[in-house]
């Protein structure tokens, strides 16, 4: 295979990476929120843009200039690192979300358990209370809350 082929399937490899980045990001920022047509116009145009600069900002990256090259360069370099930000953020949301839907889906299948049992104690048990903010998780939460607050 010639080097210009190989050159062309590498430069259009990274641009389909690239694109479907900056779709996703476009999908879930721009597209998802449902803003207003101007506005979702306007943010369309300008992740076309940025997308369109991040080749022009490798092209100037080769100039011989450095004082200019720091200066074409720099929006291009922090776009690339904003949207590869953007995207970790996008991703890890949705893993998180999907994760409790899988448990929710779990949860949900389980059938309710005995109300009440009987104690031979008769020592009441605080997670055995009903309502919002009991259950065995509430005690830790409440303690590691009061460790993270409190003044150094």
């Amino acid at each position: 295979m010639p080097r210009t082929a190989q050159l062309a399937t590498f430069i259009a490899m990274v641009l389909s990476v690239l694109g479907a980045v900056h779709w996703s990001v476009w999908v879930r920022l721009v597209v998802d929120p449902a803003p207003p047509a101007a506005l979702r116009r306007g943010l369309t145009l300008a992740l076309i843009v940025l997308f369109l600069g991040i080749p022009l900002t490798f092209y100037f990256a080769r100039l011989r200039d450095l004082a200019a090259r720091r200066f074409l360069t720099m929006p291009g370099y922090v776009w690339l690192g904003a949207v590869f930000i953007l995207l970790v953020l996008i991703v890890s949301t949705d893993l998180v979300r999907l994760t409790g839907a899988a448990v929710e889906r779990l949860v949900a299948d389980v059938p309710p358990s005995d109300p009440e049992p009987s104690h031979s104690s008769g020592v009441a048990r605080p997670w055995r209370r009903s309502g919002r903010g009991s259950g065995p998780w509430s005690w830790p939460t409440c303690a590691f809350v009061s460790i993270a607050c409190r003044k150094r």
